[in-house]
């Protein structure tokens, strides 16, 4: 099932976008080529990432909360939030921010960036989000690899780390985190591959 309120005529969909070369079309194989590059220097990022879990200022966390009643045991760290780029992660995180800068460049940031956890025992309820003209990179980094990650569209993905995947959030669709753990992921909201420069910058 697919909702959208800022639709953009014209865009393909699906719930989960192959970043696999023998599955995916040269055209969005051409354009998610960055995530590669990110996925590359995830050791980088991870080292980084521990340091601040070990030492870091917790508070930067902002927790989305209840949702439909439930405790979703969501929150994030953002890095762009609606086109408007947050210092404190750039200060917390200097050399993930920098790596996603380096490999994405003007493709990110349409809704958010950031640095989220899921806690275990948690998950946020089904939803969708209403803009098809984005789609949404998870790459987990720190967490339990197994009995935590999504389900878009009746589809269930565990995320492990190291595993990056792309997703469409007008979709359906919930997290989950059976685990004993919390997961730490890269969230990265970015302009559909099939969009212009042109159309991106309307």
């Amino acid at each position: 099932m697919v909702r959208a309120l800022g639709f953009y005529q014209g865009l393909s969909a699906s719930p989960f976008v192959s970043l696999s070369s023998s599955t995916s079309t040269s055209t969005s194989t051409s354009a998610l080529s960055w995530i590669s590059s990110i996925v590359d220097d995830i050791s980088e990022i991870n080292v980084e990432v521990q340091d601040f879990m070990d030492t870091g200022d917790q508070q930067l966390w902002e927790d989305l909360g209840t949702y439909k009643g439930q405790e979703t045991g969501w929150s994030q760290i953002a890095m762009i939030d609606f086109f408007s780029e947050k210092p404190k992660f750039s200060s917390a995180l200097p050399k993930t921010a920098g790596i996603l800068k380096s490999a994405a460049g003007t493709r990110i940031g349409p809704r958010h960036v950031a640095l989220a956890r899921q806690k275990r025992g948690m998950g946020i309820p089904q939803h969708c989000d209403l803009f098809n003209w984005m789609l949404t990179l998870h790459l987990p980094l720190l967490g339990p690899g197994a009995g935590c990650g999504i389900i878009v569209d009746g589809e269930r993905r565990d995320w492990v780390p190291g595993k990056p995947s792309v997703m469409d959030t007008t979709f359906l669709h919930e997290t989950y985190n059976e685990s004993e753990d919390d997961l730490i992921l890269l969230l990265v909201d970015f302009w559909h591959f099939e969009l212009t420069d042109l159309e991106c910058d309307e």
